[in-house]
């Protein structure tokens, strides 16, 4: 004997809830998002930093993923609120159809109330006025595949961390130190992730990194060393990965 449907209210109330929670959180975090983006450029901070390069840095953020997934929020809000009107319109015109037809004289039949289907959860409005907003060009990027939205892969975050240490050590000494050694400890975590050196050097590649396959075995060989690495850096004047490694080979044999 099949179970009683009414077992999955509880279920049901649990979705509708967290689907309306997790629009609105959308809202709140696309608010904030956009609000710091226009403060990096109204030119409140140094120019060597823009949005993107903090974002990735400070948060370990990709500025065009997020873009997307604001994006495809958007679209499935938007979805629903369409069909929620197209719904309630239909039901309208039905409504009026009746009204207007007069009765047949012999037997007039009373008119059934009309009740149109219960529409999808309604996005809130706050959604939908700010992810609308979402600048030309970002808009041009972020186009998800159909009902997919990408989420990042722990190769993806590792891509993320390696481009900002490259970011960071083109900045103030301080920042370079900080950069390379996050760079380094990233290159570890991303090698370790292949059983061969060929499978990381293809995934190494297909990422566009402007670093030497010299310099790279060097980071990471001292990468898996991070305190060590630290005081090498802090003690040297080079700027050259494989010069600080040929200076401090010892040091991470």
């Amino acid at each position: 004997m099949p179970n009683n449907i009414a077992d999955l209210d509880d279920k049901a109330l649990y979705l509708r809830v967290t689907w309306s929670k997790m629009i609105n959180y959308a809202s709140t975090f696309a608010k904030e998002f956009m609000a710091l983006e226009d403060e990096f450029k109204s030119g409140k901070y140094s120019p060597e930093w823009d949005f993107e390069r903090w974002l990735g840095m400070k948060c370990g953020m990709s500025y065009k993923l997020t873009y997307r997934m604001l994006a495809q929020v958007h679209r499935v809000a938007t979805d629903a609120e369409r069909e929620r009107i197209k719904t309630a319109t239909k039901g309208k015109a039905g409504r009026k159809k009746k009204v207007r037809t007069p009765a047949p004289p012999a037997s007039p039949t009373p008119e059934a109330p009309s009740q149109a289907p219960q529409a999808p959860m309604q996005a809130t409005q706050a959604t939908q006025a700010t992810v609308t907003q979402l600048r030309p060009q970002a808009q041009a990027q972020a186009q998800p595949a159909p009902n997919v939205v990408p989420m990042p892969t722990p190769l993806d975050r590792l891509a993320a961390r390696i481009k900002a240490g490259i970011a960071r050590a083109n900045a103030g000494r301080q920042e370079w130190i900080e950069g390379q050694i996050d760079l380094c400890t990233a290159l570890v975590e991303a090698r370790d992730q292949f059983a061969l050196d060929v499978e990381f050097g293809h995934w190494y590649d297909a990422q566009g990194f402007n670093f030497g396959r010299t310099a790279r075995s060097n980071a990471i060989t001292m990468g898996r060393k991070p305190d060590v690495l630290r005081k090498c850096l802090e003690t040297t004047e080079s700027l050259s990965i494989r010069l600080i490694y040929e200076a401090n080979k010892a040091k991470f044999g």
